[in-house]
């Protein structure tokens, strides 16, 4: 992974917000974390629900024992 050009500290923000919790967003989350750039992310999504059924799937089809 790439770094930020800048570092957020410079800025004095701690607090980022990411629009939309899909593969984009998501990616951009990770990436986000990975760096440690910022002491809070906030993911916001309008469609949670499924999001939330999604999130279920995955863990329930890839983390079970078979």
């Amino acid at each position: 992974m790439g770094s930020l050009l800048r570092s957020p500290s410079s800025f004095g923000v701690k607090r980022i917000a990411i629009i939309g919790a899909g593969p984009s967003g998501l990616a951009v989350a990770k990436y986000i974390m990975a760096e440690k750039a910022f002491d809070k992310i906030d993911i916001f999504e309008q469609q949670y629900d499924q999001l939330i059924l999604l999130f279920l799937f995955c863990i329930f089809n890839f983390l079970s024992p078979d």
